[in-house]
C-alpha cells in the first residue's frame, strides 16, 4: 500500500513536470507567433507598403468602423494601427457609467495624440460621461449627443472652446427634450444654453426634438447672442415627422453671423421669427423651411411673408418643402413671391410632397423664371411630374437652353 508521503511526492513531481510542459508550451507559442510575425513581413501586402502607405489605406478604409478591429489581427495590423493617430480622433460610445469605461475611453483617445477630437455619446450622461467632456473639453472639435431622458443638458456645465460643430437629438421614440416631474416644459432656453458653452460653434443641429408647451413670448423675453454660429438646423428636413424639432428656440437666440438655417417644423408665430431676423441681422444666404397647413395660424400671411424676404437681401438658396396638401395654398405665397421678392435669390429647391404641381402653377413658375434672369438652379423634387405635358417640357427645355439648370426629377435623374 503507497504511504502518504509516497503519493505527496508524486503529485509533487506531477506537478513539476505539468509546470515544464505549460512553460514548453507558451515558449513555443511565442516562438510560433514570432515566426508568424516574421512570415506577415515577408508575404502580408500591408506589410511590404511603406508606412505612410499603409496607414492610409487603414484610415480610409475604416472611415466606418472603429480602428480596435485591428488590434487583434496580427503583430503587424496592430502596430500600423497604433502609429497612426487619426484612426483614434472619434470616438461612439453609450452611457459610459463606469470608472472601468472612462478609463478605456481614456486609453482610446490617448492614442489621437495632439489632434482634435469628435466624441459621440449615446444615452444619459452620467458622471462618468461628464467627467470624459471635461478632461477633453479644449480638444473636441465636434461633439454628437443622442439623449435619452430630458433633464440631460442641464448636467453639462463645461465649456468647449475648441468645439466646431453641435449634433444634440433625443431619438425617434422620445422626442420630448425638457420636462418637469409631473408634465413636459416649455422652456426652449436650455437648448440654447448649451450653445453659449461653446463660444466658437460654427455648425450645430438640434434634431428630433420637440417642446410639449408653447409660451407666449414676453417683450422682455432674455435672448442669447452667439457671435460665431453660422449653420444651424432645426431639425431633419428630409423626415417627414412633425415631432422632429421646434423652431422656439430662435426665441431665444441672436446669430448675428448666421449664414444658413433649417426650419424642420416651424411652429412658432411669424412676428417671432421677423423679430430674430431683426435682431440678428444675420449674411443668411440659404433657407431650408418645411411649409405645413398649420403654419396658417403662424400668421403667414402675403405682407409677413414680404417682410421676412425683405430682412433676406443676401440669400442665393431656397428649399421649400410643402406637406400635408400646402402646395396649392402657399404656392404664389413662397415661390412666386420668393422669385420676385429675393434679390440676391438664384437657387430654388421644391419639394412638392403629396401635392402635385398642376399646369397653372407650371405656366406662372414659368412665366416667373423666364423674367429672373439671375436664377442660375431649379430642382423640382416631384416623383408624380415623370411625365409632363409637353408645352411644359418644350418652356423648361428653352429655360435650360438659356444657361438655367433645370431638373425635375425624385432624386439625381433629369427627364427636362
Amino acid at each position: 500500500m503507497t504511504s502518504v508521503n509516497e503519493l505527496r511526492a508524486r503529485i509533487e513531481e506531477a506537478t513539476s513536470s505539468i509546470q515544464l510542459h505549460q512553460d514548453a508550451i507558451r515558449a513555443l507559442v511565442r516562438s510560433k507567433s514570432d515566426l508568424q510575425g516574421q512570415l506577415n513581413a515577408i508575404v502580408d501586402p500591408l506589410a511590404l507598403l511603406p508606412f505612410e502607405l499603409s496607414s492610409q489605406i487603414f484610415f480610409h478604409c475604416l472611415s466606418h468602423m472603429s480602428p480596435m478591429v485591428l488590434l487583434g489581427i496580427c503583430r503587424s495590423w496592430r502596430s500600423i494601427a497604433l502609429g497612426i493617430p487619426a484612426l483614434w480622433t472619434t470616438l461612439s460610445i453609450t452611457s459610459p457609467r463606469t470608472e472601468t469605461a472612462s478609463t478605456l475611453c481614456d486609453e482610446f483617445l490617448k492614442r489621437a495624440g495632439p489632434l482634435p477630437l469628435t466624441l459621440c455619446i449615446n444615452g444619459s450622461i452620467y458622471k462618468a460621461a461628464e467627467d470624459l467632456l471635461e478632461r477633453y473639453a479644449e480638444r473636441l472639435e465636434d461633439l454628437d449627443l443622442s439623449l435619452s431622458s430630458g433633464e440631460e443638458l442641464s448636467s453639462i456645465t463645461t465649456v468647449f472652446t475648441a468645439l466646431k460643430s453641435l449634433s444634440i437629438s433625443q431619438g425617434y421614440h422620445q422626442r420630448y427634450l425638457t420636462y418637469t416631474e409631473d408634465y413636459y416644459s416649455d422652456d426652449a432656453s436650455e437648448c440654447v444654453k448649451m450653445l453659449c458653452l461653446a463660444p466658437n460653434l460654427l455648425r450645430c443641429t438640434f434634431g428630433l426634438i420637440f417642446y410639449a408647451r408653447r409660451r407666449q413670448i414676453t417683450e422682455d423675453q432674455p435672448t442669447w447672442t452667439h457671435g460665431s454660429l453660422k449653420h444651424l438646423h432645426l431639425g431633419y428636413l428630409d423626415l417627414s415627422n412633425e415631432c422632429d424639432n421646434s423652431a422656439q428656440i430662435l426665441n431665444y437666440l441672436t446669430s448675428p453671423a448666421l449664414e444658413s438655417l433649417s426650419i424642420s417644423y416651424f411652429d412658432i408665430r411669424t412676428s417671432d421669427f421677423i423679430d430674430f431676423l431683426i435682431r440678428s441681422s444675420p449674411p443668411l444666404n440659404c433657407l431650408a423651411l418645411a411649409i405645413r397647413k398649420v403654419i396658417i395660424g403662424a400668421g403667414w400671411t402675403e405682407n409677413a411673408v414680404d417682410q421676412v424676404f425683405q430682412l433676406l437681401p443676401k440669400l442665393t438658396h431656397l428649399d421649400l418643402k410643402f406637406e400635408g396638401g400646402s402646395l396649392a395654398e402657399f404656392f404664389d405665397l413662397f415661390i412666386i413671391q420668393a422669385l420676385r421678392a429675393l434679390p440676391s435669390l438664384c437657387d430654388l429647391t421644391i419639394r412638392p410632397g403629396s401635392c402635385a404641381l398642376t399646369r397653372p402653377h407650371w405656366e406662372r413658375l414659368i412665366q416667373v423664371l423666364r423674367t429672373s434672369p439671375r436664377m442660375r438652379s431649379v430642382r423640382l423634387l416631384d416623383p408624380t411630374c415623370i411625365n409632363l405635358d409637353p408645352d411644359t417640357m418644350v418652356a423648361l427645355r428653352e429655360l435650360r437652353n438659356a444657361g438655367m439648370d433645370i431638373r425635375v426629377d425624385l432624386e439625381e435623374s433629369n427627364n427636362v
